[in-house]
């Protein structure tokens, strides 16, 4: 590798610097212990298991009579199912490997980056990788390719590099991520991760997965009662395992995530020591932005492969959301006297994340910065490091598009033409700042355009003519109103963490007053109301506005009214439908929640949630026969639907009759959240549209 790419390490540490801690230690330990005692919970549990096998099978009654030989049959049965409860898991197929799921680099093919990674894991006294992957995403991850394996014997570690991380980073930021990932090649206690994992998905499986297995047992508790005796009894039997094995769940991540966020700590101690402190805390800096970017490039070319469309570079598209991130951005507060300048700062509420595996920024700022260790800096991108960085970028967008039936392949374009077409997308919903942000924050009240001349009697506008009642409506309050609102929302999270028990903290802060926590929840009753306000006030303003312009359009040419007109009752029948479907789609997700919540089915429940689903597929039946009646006005890139249902539904059937299958429930869920989905890229879509025509009145 040249050494010019590879920026130099810092000349001095202080001693013993990258040295584990004690508590690292302590829960190393702990850890180890929680593993080794739920090895003799599961052990414990299926030589129980076992025994009622035996003694089902020795145990000889006085008489037997055809129901008492058939109680008998039943307990060796349910017996043997008791078993099979326990060991099915073991059985189970586990989650894919990186291996096959993303493209491996070659050290021919990208030399520069394999001697990146060998110098620095020479510095970092570390395992070279095995294999070096690649993805999408802002991440870089360590991981076994055999994770079972790695239970058994020593299994070399492999190395993920997101490129959505490496198109927001300089070579000084990459080099601090991967030492961190090296300092984590370095801790003999990842692999107490895979026997974690392991333990995690067994209970889990057990505990919360409901299977064929689950089926058998309902369908034989629904037998006359001498015949499913021994059903309740292995259901009452499986119910007491279930809630062991959750302790134990629960109790095995807690310590995990403690010992998680220590090694945290301890690989960002190796990244401070190889990269230098600011550029291991610009890292963290830098991923919010990088994400956020990522996310945004992700759910826009989500909608551009609506139509058919693929981009031939996703990074492309990050680096535009990622310039706008960064040009919004905030710069730090100032640090007060006396004080360090700091990149992030504590949050107002500290949350309990006791089963959170990062500690937070400004945590990871602190320790970083506790002993600064200065580092030279390199501005030049981690692109340099890759040959051929374009083609490789091509390689990995391909994978982030699902494999389409032959004949429905979306068709792949140069990143910047399909920019183009999202940036026309976009500009059909940004709306203009004299509304405050007012619209993009809320669904406005649904109006009948055919019965606006009744709002006269109704509601009154502001003094003055119409052009300063305009003025008035639009003027500073506006966003004043709406910013209050946002601020509110943001109060209302915070307090829930209170009335939730997720801080221990004694006091909170709402405009400026300070409140001891006992009143979180008088305090959070007192903004509902102050929102409840703000809804009616919504509610008033809409009405006020729509009169404005019934109004204004009435002294207009009858054209332009006529289109005005149009384009209102277009908005009308898509609110009208969007509400209907925005609530059958909630109120399915809740269903889906509450089953998943229950950990026994009976059939009267079954009967309940199908009628409660078929309520919910009819509601959406009625509201799409409805849109049906809804011609399509021109939208960017909307042609070729006759009506507001064509759009929604484009060729694809809602399932009918609603049964009490996955198939069913997945098909349906599926289909109300694309139906929610489209209707409210349309909704916003036209609402800019009617927007202008007003603004140009």
């Amino acid at each position: 590798m040249t050494p010019a790419l590879y920026p130099p390490s810092p000349a001095s540490l202080p001693a013993g610097f990258t040295r584990p801690s004690g508590r690292y230690m302590g829960l190393v330990a702990a850890m180890l212990a929680s593993i080794l005692l739920f090895l003799v919970l599961y052990a414990a549990l299926l030589a129980g298991a076992a025994g009622l096998v035996y003694l089902t099978l020795t145990h000889h009654f006085e008489s037997y009579g055809l129901w008492t030989g058939l109680f008998h049959l039943g307990c060796v049965v349910a017996a043997l199912m008791l078993v099979a409860f326990l060991l099915k898991a073991l059985f189970k197929r586990g989650p894919i490997s990186y291996l096959s799921q993303h493209p491996r680099l070659s050290r021919e093919a990208h030399p520069a980056l394999f001697a990146f990674v060998d110098q620095l894991c020479a510095e970092a006294g570390a395992d070279r990788p095995k294999y070096i992957c690649v993805s999408s995403e802002v991440n870089a991850a360590v991981f076994y390719d055999n994770a079972t394996r790695s239970l058994f014997w020593p299994t070399r570690k492999n190395l993920l590099i997101g490129l959505g991380l490496v198109n927001g980073l300089t070579l000084s930021e990459f080099k601090a991520v991967l030492a961190h990932e090296f300092g984590h090649f370095a801790q003999r206690s990842m692999r107490l991760g895979s026997y974690v994992n392991t333990a995690s998905r067994l209970i889990h499986d057990m505990v919360y997965e409901r299977d064929k297995w689950d089926e058998m047992l309902v369908q034989w508790r629904a037998l006359d009662i001498r015949v499913s005796a021994a059903a309740w009894l292995i259901t009452a039997l499986v119910w007491v395992m279930r809630k062991l094995l959750q302790l134990a769940y629960q109790g095995i991540h807690l310590v995990h995530a403690s010992l998680s966020r220590e090694m945290e700590f301890q690989a960002d101690r190796v990244a401070v020591s190889l990269a230098g402190s600011d550029a291991m805390c610009q890292v963290l800096y830098q991923l919010g932005p990088v994400s956020t970017a990522l996310g945004a490039a992700t759910g826009q070319l989500g909608m551009a492969l609506e139509h058919k469309l693929a981009t031939d570079d996703v990074f492309y598209h990050q680096s535009v959301y990622l310039a706008e991130n960064l040009a919004q951005r905030e710069a730090p507060a100032p640090p007060a006297p006396g004080e360090p300048r700091r990149l992030f700062r504590p949050d107002e509420v500290n949350v309990v994340e006791m089963y959170a595996s990062h500690p937070a920024d400004y945590l990871r700022e602190e320790q970083a910065q506790a002993h600064p260790v200065p580092g030279p800096t390199d501005e030049r991108s981690a692109w340099l490091l890759f040959n051929n960085p374009e083609e490789l970028r091509r390689l990995v967008t391909q994978c982030i598009y699902p494999e389409a039936a032959a004949g429905k392949a979306p068709e792949v374009r140069p990143a910047a033409e399909i920019e183009a077409f999202l940036a026309a997308e976009r500009a059909e919903i940004t709306y203009a700042p004299m509304y405050g942000g007012t619209y993009e924050q809320r669904i406005i009240t649904t109006l009948n355009p055919d019965k606006l001349a009744d709002l006269v009697d109704t509601t009154a506008l502001p003094a003055g003519t119409l052009a300063e009642a305009r003025t008035a409506l639009f003027g500073p309050e506006l966003k004043a109103r709406t910013d209050a609102h946002t601020a509110r929302q943001a109060n209302l999270q915070k307090l829930a963490l209170f009335r939730q028990g997720h801080t221990k903290d004694k006091f909170f802060t709402v405009a400026g007053t300070r409140y001891p926590a006992t009143e979180a929840a008088t305090v959070a009753a007192r903004l509902e109301r102050e929102n409840e306000l703000y809804r009616a006030e919504c509610a008033d303003f809409d009405r006020q506005t729509a009169l404005l312009h019934h109004h204004l359009f009435a002294q207009a040419p009858a054209a332009q009214r006529e289109e005005w007109l149009a384009r209102f009752r277009f908005q009308f029948g898509i609110q009208r439908a969007y509400e209907t479907v925005r609530s059958v789609d909630m109120e399915a997700h809740r269903l889906v929640f509450q089953i998943q919540q229950q950990d026994t089915i009976q059939e009267a429940d079954v009967a309940r949630y199908v009628a409660d689903f078929e309520q919910l597929r009819t509601l959406l039946d009625v509201a799409l026969e409805e849109a049906r009646t809804v011609p399509m006005l021109p939208l960017a890139h909307l042609e070729g639907f006759a009506t507001l249902t064509d759009f929604v539904l484009q060729n694809r059937a809602l399932p009918q009759y609603a049964t009490f299958t996955n198939e069913w429930i997945n098909t349906f869920l599926s289909g109300t959240t694309l139906s929610e989905e489209r209707m409210r890229r349309l909704y916003f879509k036209n609402l800019g549209v009617l927007l202008r025509l007003q603004e140009a009145v």
